[in-house]
């Protein structure tokens, strides 16, 4: 099932499984899983897509969770749009840097007219919302078209 779909060599972590003739195990970061056959799919795949969706990046002072496509801190929570969460997502999957040309053909694949005005008005509105929402500067800087994480 893809639930979030980027479209690169980048990722955020893996999951790894490993079948025998008794069981499936699944290992995500530090926790595994052990599936007996004879197991539910639908078991199976609600326990990975619960993983995936407690999966969370820390910046700053904030966590943000990619599947949830929500951010938070300890005082309060904010839900991003999905379009918000894939700019969000493919800055901190290109830790380096991301040029707005690549990261507007990530999102906007279908588009015919290409305005990197976009890319610009999206990152202007993520940033009010954050501020609004749960008080956090989120900070990017973008030098000869190419978009990168300020991190303090």
């Amino acid at each position: 099932k893809d639930y979030f779909t980027l479209n690169s060599d980048h990722f955020f972590d893996k999951i790894y499984f490993s079948f025998n003739q008794k069981e499936v195990i699944i290992n995500f970061q530090t926790t595994s899983d052990i599936f007996k056959y004879p197991f539910s799919y639908n078991d199976l795949k609600e326990k990975i897509f619960y993983k995936i969706s407690n999966y969370k990046i820390s910046y700053n002072e904030v966590d943000y969770y990619p599947i949830q496509q929500k951010i938070e801190n300890q005082i309060s929570s904010c839900k991003l749009t999905y379009t918000h969460s894939l700019i969000l997502g493919n800055l901190f999957l290109f830790d380096h840097g991301i040029s707005k040309n690549d990261l507007y053909k990530k999102i906007w694949p279908n588009d015919k007219k290409f305005s990197i005005n976009k890319i610009d008005t999206h990152l202007t509105n993520i940033k009010n919302i954050l501020k609004k929402k749960i008080n956090f500067a989120f900070k990017v800087s973008s030098k000869n078209g190419l978009l990168k994480l300020i991190i303090d």
